[in-house]
């Protein structure tokens, strides 16, 4: 029987906040990323033992685990290559998943759109594909990274950036974007994750940046409710720790020090956001598929399996 990992909480939020203190290492990263292929690759290998350990999944749960985030990244890859958009090859950050870094910006939101979904269908294949030996061979690991797979690339597509569905829904406004913020608060009471905050600071930071400037006292909120959440949870270890690093994310924000300036008006040129009706329609439409699809799928899956208990 191949179980639902029991995760560690204060371990993981521990790790993770090591794993970005280190991501902010830029002379080590840059002189890895210089190899080709070594970056991804070391990065890979510490992800793969901090879930292997933290998260009790043991060597062929960690690696599959791993291996549908790389094949979720090489999606944005293969997507950024279709509309000539340079990249860095994908670098993993354990406990919150793995990254590509873009050597320029894409030219409109469209092509951010088609960047961003690469990730989901690619990664969905791929969850599809453990169903599909699943189903041949019984193994119940093949079951669980199946579901997993679905769930990773689910939650991607919640509608605030640095997600995914934050990166699609930059051609429909902002709306979007409170409603992902919005879902992830929730998501973090109902799975008991205060990591998730941590994503609606960066949320709000990119709201803050692209679509218009907001009031000091919003960049409290995340502080506030990552003291909460670890109240409500008994971890306040965790909750502290990250209520501090949400504090120091949006230091600048609450000091007025935004780069010299208080601008009212959004960063992001407006013409960035001009698609043809046309083309949103089609992205939408692309996107509320995915969701329905994996989210189904999803739902099956845990209703045939131990993947809730």
């Amino acid at each position: 029987m191949y179980q639902k990992p029991q995760k560690n909480s204060v371990i993981s939020g521990l790790l993770a906040l090591v794993a970005i203190v280190a991501t902010k290492g830029k002379v080590l990263l840059g002189t890895i990323l210089k190899v080709k292929g070594l970056g991804t690759f070391i990065s890979m290998v510490i992800s793969m033992v901090g879930y292997w350990w933290a998260w009790n999944l043991g060597f062929w749960g960690a690696f599959g685990f791993v291996a549908l985030i790389w094949i979720h990244e090489m999606g944005h890859v293969l997507a950024a290559r279709k509309i000539g958009l340079p990249v860095s090859a994908p670098v993993f950050v354990p406990f919150l998943g793995a990254l590509i870094r873009m050597k320029e910006l894409p030219k409109n939101a469209k092509d951010e759109a088609i960047m961003a979904m690469g990730g989901p269908l690619l990664g969905a294949l791929g969850a599809f594909a453990c169903l599909g030996i699943w189903q041949l061979n019984g193994d119940k690991l093949w079951l669980w990274l199946a579901g997993i797979g679905m769930l990773i690339n689910l939650f991607n597509l919640i509608p605030v950036a640095p997600l995914d569905g934050g990166r699609i829904a930059t051609l429909f406004g902002r709306g979007f974007w409170w409603a992902g913020l919005a879902a992830l608060v929730v998501l973090s009471f109902v799975i008991e994750d205060s990591l998730l905050i941590l994503f609606a600071v960066l949320g709000l930071l990119e709201i803050d940046s692209r679509f218009t400037r907001l009031p000091r006292w919003v960049f409290l909120v995340p502080v506030v409710l990552a003291l909460a959440h670890g109240i409500y949870f008994e971890q306040y270890l965790v909750g502290g720790i990250l209520a501090l690093l949400n504090l120091l994310l949006v230091r600048g924000k609450l000091l007025g020090k935004d780069d010299g300036s208080e601008q009212s008006e959004p960063t992001q040129d407006a013409s960035f956001f001009e698609v043809s009706a046309g083309a949103k329609a089609v992205i939408l439409s692309a996107y509320l598929a995915m969701v329905l699809i994996l989210g189904a799928t999803f739902w099956w899956l845990a209703s045939i399996s131990a993947l809730v208990r």
